[in-house]
């Protein structure tokens, strides 16, 4: 499991659909933005969702110094809920090299996530 109680919990969120919990998992820990001097790709949308009424975007900021990751869940008022982020399964090496991938070429078109993780779908 996790360090990061936020990504515990919306990992869970993942698996058991609990929107109670993410929400109060949410509400424990902070739901703040990442900071304004994280860029993307360092930081980017995972995706949005909905709990109880609210929408809440699930961002992701890989430090590239240390190589951790930490989640920032937070209300957000104009919900993508159509469009695919990055996937949450993009993690470790995966997930460092595709950010460098984006920081040096910049993807235009869908992503093709299956090129970091066979496991992953690409987008259509």
């Amino acid at each position: 499991m996790a360090a990061d109680p936020l990504h515990a919990a919306f990992e869970r969120f993942l698996s058991d659909g609990d929107e109670g919990a993410l929400l109060a998992a949410v509400q424990e820990f902070g739901g703040r933005a990442p900071s304004k001097d994280v860029a993307w790709p360092d930081a980017h949308r995972i995706c949005d969702v909905r709990l109880g009424s609210s929408f809440f975007r699930v961002t992701r900021v890989l430090d590239t110094e240390d190589h951790t990751t930490r989640l920032y869940i937070y209300p957000t008022d104009v919900p993508s809920l159509d469009q695919p982020g990055v996937p949450f399964r993009l993690q470790g090496d995966a997930l460092r090299r595709w950010v460098e991938d984006e920081t040096h070429s910049p993807t235009k078109g869908p992503a093709r996530w299956s090129r970091y993780a066979a496991s992953l779908q690409d987008d259509a």
